[in-house]
């Protein structure tokens, strides 16, 4: 059985983006959650993502591959409905009102379900008790971990990093399944580097992959805020 480990210092490789609030023009009362991603395009930022098996809801025999991010800046799980369709799933219609960098309260509909998320090699497995289907996620792929960015590194030459043929993260999940944040073992090496983590969907990196000073950068910076209006007898997401 896993325990969450002991509080440990760690190194962020991505910028914070703080929450402070939604503003919703209804007077139905709201599930509210957020999820954040950012990525640095003056060299490559590896995010905790990882490459993870889902079992198909109507023939558990049947599995999909796809990446997963796991965001601790987000207070709720969202699946890309690509995937959600892959998987045979069918959940509870919703309305959402999502708000991103460049739209604010925009009404969307999608499902909400649960999901089995496990590592690639079947060791472990993480419950996602709910989820919320979105049209795109927009989670960068170019912040996938890989091997050849652990082998850049002397303190994470060794650490294996299994690739899937999925190029998209069609899985982000949130603070609202903590145990997929356990830090089961890290790997560090010298403040400003990236790091290992293995959690228990397996390995990850964080941080940089390149050693650059005073380079000129892009910045990608996504955010999504939804809120789900509610009727009475509905529980609330976040208490």
């Amino acid at each position: 059985m896993l325990h969450p480990p002991s509080p440990q210092q760690t190194v962020e490789g991505r910028d914070r983006v703080a929450d402070q609030g939604i503003q919703v023009n209804s007077s139905t009362p709201l599930k509210r959650g957020q999820a954040n991603s950012t990525s640095a395009g003056g060299g490559k930022v590896c995010l905790r993502i990882v490459p993870v098996k889902v079992p198909c809801h109507d023939d558990a025999s049947k599995i999909v591959e796809t990446y997963a991010l796991l965001d601790c800046g987000s207070d709720i799980s969202l699946c890309d409905k690509s995937l959600a369709a892959e998987l045979g799933v069918q959940g509870r219609q919703k309305t959402f009102h999502l708000t991103t960098q460049e739209r604010e309260d925009s009404p969307r509909i999608g499902y909400e379900f649960g999901l089995t998320v496990e590592p690639l090699d079947g060791t472990d497995k993480v419950d996602v008790t709910r989820l919320w289907t979105v049209d795109k996620l927009n989670a960068s792929s170019r912040s996938i971990p890989s091997e050849q960015d652990a082998r850049q590194w002397p303190h994470l030459r060794d650490i294996k990093l299994p690739s899937i043929s999925e190029k998209e993260v069609r899985l982000i999940i949130g603070t609202n399944v903590p145990d997929v944040f356990w830090v089961l073992e890290e790997r560090r090496g010298n403040r400003g580097e990236p790091y290992a983590i293995r959690t228990p969907l397996g390995w990850t990196l964080v941080g940089p992959m390149e050693r650059s000073v005073g380079e000129d950068c892009h910045l990608n910076v996504n955010l999504v805020r939804s809120a789900e209006a509610l009727r009475e007898d509905d529980d609330c997401l976040m208490h």
